[in-house]
């Protein structure tokens, strides 16, 4: 049997098993992910991942890296002693980093970005935890824009220490294995905060295609089955029965030391959307109330325990440990895994799924359409405005928004109802090439400022970044032209403020008050086809005070 066993090497925990393989398996994780990051140096850990790798695989040995939310993981795999060869200059050039590719490098992660565009699993992120935290894998790493050299650097110098590091290997440490690392502590896991409070979920946001179904829960190993159990209800539900479906999925997403994330949820055919959000719903009700877990959870454990005595899978539980060993927590043995299996049932499982029920956000299509089941996810509306400056829509009057530009912050809007973000609240700022300034807030809801759209637009994009420091202004992406807005013409200014009219019912009861008059004069008159022409108007007009009023009263609303 496959035992785990524990060093340090150079400082450094190590925990490995001896698989007997031929060569050697190593992972160095660092405690360090995007949760350290803030809005204004997302991508620096990737980018320090990506130099500290560059050019390193060699011959035999293959190399890897990533940054997840917690940690920053180094791969490498071959023979004894070039693995041994690599961990020690990779150290070494944590302890000393030179970066002199950083422009170059950077290009390249934001070139990267771009292509991987956005995610459901992202999304799903930023609409809960906000541009902060967890939510800032839901950007692009826009804080690649500000980089320098000294930043890397310093980063490495905190967080790449011997202390912040932990090994793991899937054989005995190698006799002239050594690391080069600087002291440093074990830097403790940030807590996730959510911006939205668990009684005020469930809510529902507009996402790319599709559904994501998301909610926080306690880690646990009942908590990491309830993703798979969930998929394989839609895929019951959303391939096998209807047909409307590919390729249901699912993720469990440590967020911090004690909760995680669990994500799960499938692309949709069309036919599918009208009912998408309550089916989904029902089969979280499913999954919370009804014995259907009890045929899925049997089959899960099934091959949990099957993968976890397959001897290929042994160094995973060294792996795991090294991970625990970041998060504070003791190693567990073997038999303590198979105990914790052993508490996966229907039952726990059925409770995960109560417990992330209660802090559901679901994504939805933007084509897909729901009743009442659940509030929409909205930027937070105040009464009141701010007093600064202040700029006119170029479609006024179709447009009567006002915005303000203060030493407070900024907010658009007008009358009773204004959004906005605090200027204590302010992330970054995006400054886009074509002139416009968005300003995220720490929720992740932001005020861009188009200045093409408002008069005077130019200035109050000026004002709008002098609202944070230079390191918090952020270069972003060019946009297609067509993606630029521009303000309404004349005739569709006019039409717009015709139909905004229309749909005044003050304004048409004015306005058939108005037509009743003129046919009774008209018809006084003996003008009896005028006064025919102005009795049509006046029933018309009725027709439509009707209509506008019976659509206030609709219920039902469209993503």
């Amino acid at each position: 049997m496959v035992e785990l066993h524990t060093d340090v090497v150079s400082g450094v925990r190590t925990f490995w098993v001896d698989s007997g393989r031929p060569t050697l398996a190593a992972s160095l994780l660092f405690r360090r992910g995007i949760v350290d990051e803030t809005l204004a140096t997302t991508g620096l850990t990737h980018l320090l991942e990506h130099l500290a790798l560059h050019d390193r695989a060699k011959g035999a040995l293959q190399v890897n890296g990533s940054v997840s939310l917690l940690q920053t993981q180094f791969d490498a795999h071959g023979p004894h002693e070039a693995v041994v060869a690599h961990l020690r200059e990779l150290t070494s050039w944590l302890s000393a980093p030179q970066v002199a590719d950083v422009a170059r490098e950077a290009s390249v992660l934001r070139a990267e970005a771009a292509r991987q565009g956005a995610s459901d699993v992202r999304a799903a992120m930023l609409n809960r935890y906000g541009a902060r935290g967890p939510g800032l894998a839901g950007y692009g790493e826009p804080g690649l824009a500000r980089v320098t050299a000294e930043a890397v650097t310093d980063l490495a110098a905190e967080w790449f220490t011997a202390g912040n590091a932990v090994l793991f290997l899937d054989g005995p440490p190698p006799a002239d294995l050594a690391f080069h690392l600087n002291d440093g502590p074990l830097h403790e896991v940030p807590t996730a905060q959510a911006f939205e409070e668990p009684d005020e979920l469930p809510k529902v946001y507009v996402t790319r295609q599709g559904v994501t179904s998301s909610g926080v829960v306690r880690r646990s190993t009942p908590a990491t089955f309830l993703g798979a159990s969930l998929q394989k209800l839609f895929h019951d539900d959303f391939r096998v029965r209807d047909g409307a479906a590919y390729a249901p999925w699912s993720v469990y997403e440590a967020v911090d030391a004690d909760s995680a994330v669990v994500l799960a949820g499938s692309d949709v055919s069309p036919q599918l959307l009208p009912h998408v959000v309550d089916r989904t719903l029902q089969i979280l009700t499913r999954a919370t109330t009804s014995e259907v877990l009890d045929e899925i959870v049997p089959d899960l454990v099934a091959q949990a325990r099957q993968s976890q005595a397959d001897p290929y899978n042994a160094p995973m539980l060294a792996y795991r440990a090294a991970v625990d060993h970041l998060r504070g927590r003791a190693a567990q043995s073997r038999g303590d895994v198979a105990a914790e299996l052993d508490e996966v049932t229907a039952e726990t499982v059925r409770a995960v799924a109560e417990e992330m029920r209660s802090t559901l956000l679901l994504g939805v299509d933007s084509e897909a359409a729901w009743a009442d089941q659940m509030p929409r996810l909205e930027m937070a509306t105040r009464s009141q405005g701010l007093r600064g400056s202040t700029y006119r829509s170029q479609n006024y009057p179709a447009d009567r928004d006002r915005l303000v530009v203060a030493p407070e912050g900024i907010v658009v809007g007008r009358g009773d109802e204004w959004c906005g973000v605090d200027r204590d609240e302010i992330e970054a700022v995006f400054q886009y090439p074509d002139g416009a300034r968005e300003v995220i807030g720490a929720d992740g809801w932001s005020v861009r400022v188009e200045p093409t759209l408002w008069r005077g637009g130019e200035a109050a994009a000026r004002e709008a970044e002098a609202l944070v420091e230079p390191d918090r202004r952020l270069v972003v992406p060019s946009r297609e032209p067509e993606r630029v807005p521009r303000p309404l013409g004349a005739w569709e200014t006019t039409k717009t403020v015709w139909r905004q009219l229309r749909e005044n019912v003050r304004f048409m009861v004015a306005l058939n008050v108005v037509f009743a008059v003129l046919a009774i004069w008209l018809l006084v008159a003996g003008v009896v086809v005028g006064a025919a022409i102005m009795a049509f108007f006046a029933a018309r007009n009725l027709k439509e005070i009707w209509q506008v009023t019976q659509a206030s009263k609709a219920a039902s609303v469209t993503a």
